[in-house]
């Protein structure tokens, strides 16, 4: 996981970034670069299906009926979900936004941030970057105290940056809406990939009790589409 102080600067980096591709007309001309509905993205619905028993039989017992109830619903609305997403205002989410993707500067010197592995990158609401990082990267409690002044933090430097017309309530929408469909990541990883060791094991242990509290907390199944 991350420290707050570390997360408000990765949050600034990327309301930057976000805010530079944000309803550019520069989108349109990177074709190589899938809109988070593409066949390719979409294809993560039947991953899902195939992943959710498996998770459910390893962490089935962590999860609460609530839960269970909305992993179940969202085995047919991921893609639902993702037509949400690419509508305006798009920009490039990098997609796998979390602590093990990112290089913090130190005493010793280094550039202050640096954001790694973009293999999954796509054009789509830059929200689903921040809720990704709050529901894998910082622990429940610290989200449940720090993630509306984060995502203030995020929605005020969009701004500072030149982004219009994106309202607050939106973004708090869209960071629901996102935090829901970051429990799809967890599924799929979880449910296919082997830990390998303790600290995979950890990994997944703590992705799906963070991501699932979210959930619950944020009331995000309420906004599932569909």
């Amino acid at each position: 996981g991350c420290t707050i102080g570390q997360a408000e600067l990765a949050f600034r980096s990327v309301a930057k970034f976000h805010a530079a591709w944000w309803e550019s007309t520069a989108l349109d001309k990177l074709e190589w670069l899938p809109e988070i509905n593409a066949p390719v993205m979409q294809s993560a619905q039947g991953a899902y299906q195939q992943c959710w028993g498996p998770l459910c039989q390893m962490f089935g017992d962590q999860m609460s009926a609530e839960m269970r109830a909305i992993g179940d619903a969202l085995q047919h609305h991921i893609v639902d979900i993702q037509d949400v997403l690419v509508q305006a205002p798009r920009t490039i989410n990098h997609g796998d936004f979390r602590g093990d993707n990112m290089f913090f500067g130190g005493a010793e010197g280094g550039a202050p941030y640096t954001l790694a592995d973009w293999q999954i990158a796509s054009k789509g609401r830059g929200a689903f970057d921040i809720a990704y990082f709050t529901t894998s990267s910082l622990t429940p409690a610290d989200r449940k105290t720090h993630e509306m002044r984060l995502l203030r933090l995020w929605h005020d430097a969009l701004s500072e940056h030149g982004v219009k017309g994106y309202s607050w309530d939106q973004a708090v929408l869209d960071y629901r809406l996102s935090a829901l469909y970051s429990w799809m990541y967890v599924v799929i990883a979880v449910g296919s990939l082997d830990p390998a060791n303790e600290r995979g094991l950890a990994l997944f242990n703590a992705w799906v009790q963070r991501c699932s509290t979210a959930i619950a907390e944020l009331d995000a199944g309420a906004v599932m589409p569909g």
